[in-house]
């Protein structure tokens, strides 16, 4: 939460109040999940984590994609060690010679490396976006007249009858 923020809702809330809005926030939530992804949660300050989310927020919403493509790029480093450590795990003896943990850690690893390719492909749309191409399509002369079409069609006098079946009228 921004200092403005903070100073409107502490005029208005209570402290509890202030507390369960500010854990609804999407970085407060972020935030506390990254803390409690931390080594020792208890020396982690979630206040200045979720500070620099809303930091790299500012630059993503200023345009710059830089905290993405850092995050992005992080990933990808992060899938491919697990990629290429499930695959030293799965030919060391303790699981090559079990067939159903050698194809549980060979899965497992060829996951990490989909999801790293994907990353990397993602990372590169974003560095390089396809064109976009805006086709603007006259429709107002596509579509028949529908109120013609059936005063044609139920008209008294028709013209598209042949006039061997005139007398059938």
């Amino acid at each position: 939460m921004t200092k403005d923020k903070v100073e409107a809702l502490v005029a208005t809330k209570t402290r509890m109040e202030i507390a369960t809005e500010s854990t609804l926030l999407p970085l407060s939530q972020a935030a506390d999940v990254i803390a409690s992804n931390s080594w020792d949660r208890n020396h982690v300050d979630v206040s200045a984590v979720e500070r620099g989310l809303q930091d790299s927020a500012a630059l993503i919403g200023g345009g710059s994609t830089s905290p993405l493509e850092e995050m992005l790029l992080a990933q990808a480093y992060g899938l491919n060690s697990s990629y290429q450590r499930l695959m030293l795990k799965a030919s060391s003896p303790e699981v090559f010679p079990h067939p159903e943990r050698l194809q549980s850690c060979l899965n497992i690893a060829f996951r990490a490396q989909r999801q790293c390719l994907q990353t990397i492909e993602l990372l590169a749309r974003l560095k390089n976006p396809l064109p976009h191409t805006v086709v603007q399509q006259n429709f107002l002369h596509a579509a028949p007249d529908v109120g013609q079409a059936a005063e044609k069609k139920y008209s008294s006098k028709r013209t598209d009858m042949d006039p061997h079946n005139a007398a059938l009228d």
